[in-house]
């Protein structure tokens, strides 16, 4: 916990916000540092990750796990103020209110110097911005069935996620999210079965599970799962089956399912255990799949009765080409709501496969697209 934050958490107020005393959160409220969510800047222009494309920053991965942690509380995430010679894009911060939002959690809102400084000389463009960011955490006040249903994934991270384990699990999270994969966080000190829906289970830490524990994951494994660990798991007595030269794994049969071991004693990158999950799982267990979306992120959630997908573009601003999305499931009705928008939207369905695709208007900062069965 930081030592001392000021500004704005939760808009549940007249004004649409609650101030956050240093130190004194509110009850039931669990506040964690953070980052300031959107594409991270570099001197000459965007740094890109592994895959080329513009790095992001997102606290999404941070809330869920937290959440996952403390049952019962509101995770919101403070971000250090930017040094006072730093200009920050006023989108930046509608991007940090629905980053955190779409995750379930809240920001807490701490403006710049010089967003401070004009909105006390009651500048037009300061006084009209400050409106834009409270009309945009009111949109979520005013819409918590969008953010309150459960993440809809095919893949679960399983781990302690601390202590010597957590730099490891955790930017498996952060990644997974980054590459557009389903994920559920699992924390394996109570772990007694797993949710339905699971095709794939990522073991992420460097101890040897318990007895129970690896009975689970073979059951797992043995009804047609892919379990995919880390070098800890030990050897494994099923079949090899020929090398996959995309991944770096040795990948076993064990019954119906697949059991991937790193090839070597050490368990790897998280960027490249990330990727080669998703490749190992293939897309026919897609759950929604985003074209020309450029930084933007995706976190869908609900079944196949009824789903909400969260678009958060990070760059702040419409991308260049037409961004259509596809979400899994037997929808009549598919609708757009955002708070770039006076009104929702109906969306016009294209039936594709097992599910129903539909063509976006611009997005510059964030949209929840809600499809029903």
């Amino acid at each position: 916990m930081p030592p001392e934050w000021r500004g704005a958490g939760a808009a549940i107020d007249a004004t649409g916000f609650t101030p956050v005393e240093s130190g004194k959160p509110p009850a039931g409220v669990l506040i964690a540092e953070g980052e300031w969510a959107g594409m991270k800047r570099m001197t000459g222009g965007s740094e890109a990750g592994p895959t080329g494309m513009p790095w992001v920053d997102s606290n999404g991965w941070k809330i869920r796990l937290l959440s996952m942690q403390n049952p019962g509380q509101q995770v919101w995430v403070h971000t250090k103020p930017p040094a006072a010679n730093e200009v920050i894009r006023f989108e930046r911060y509608l991007v940090g209110v629905a980053d955190a939002a779409s995750h379930g959690g809240r920001w807490v809102i701490e403006p710049d110097a010089n967003f401070r400084r004009t909105l006390a000389a009651a500048d037009p463009t300061a006084k009209k911005n400050w409106d834009r960011l409270k009309a945009a955490v009111r949109f979520f006040t005013e819409r918590t069935q969008l953010c309150g249903l459960p993440a809809r994934a095919v893949t679960g991270i399983v781990s302690d996620f601390s202590g010597a384990n957590e730099v490891f699990s955790q930017e498996i999270l952060n990644l997974a999210a980054r590459q557009h994969l389903p994920y559920l966080p699992l924390l394996k000190t109570n772990l007694t079965s797993l949710p339905a829906g699971l095709k794939a289970v990522v073991y992420a830490d460097e101890q040897a599970p318990t007895a129970p524990l690896r009975s689970l994951l073979l059951r797992f494994v043995e009804a047609g799962g892919l379990l995919m660990t880390t070098a800890a798991w030990g050897k494994v007595a099923g079949p090899v089956l020929p090398d996959t030269p995309t991944v770096r794994y040795a990948i076993h049969t064990v019954g119906k399912g697949r059991i991937a071991v790193p090839e070597g004693e050490e368990s790897g990158d998280p960027y490249l255990a990330a990727a080669d999950a998703q490749v190992l799982l293939s897309h026919r267990h897609d759950i929604a799949r985003l074209w020309n979306g450029g930084p933007m992120g995706m976190f869908p959630t609900g079944d196949a009765r009824r789903s909400v997908v969260h678009l958060v573009n990070y760059m702040g601003r419409p991308t260049a080409d037409p961004v259509s999305l596809w979400i899994q499931g037997d929808f009549r009705t598919v609708t757009l709501h955002s708070f770039e928008y006076s009104e929702a939207k109906k969306l016009t369905i294209i039936r594709r496969r097992n599910g129903a695709e539909v063509h976006l208007p611009a997005i510059a900062i964030y949209a929840a697209v809600e499809a029903v069965a």
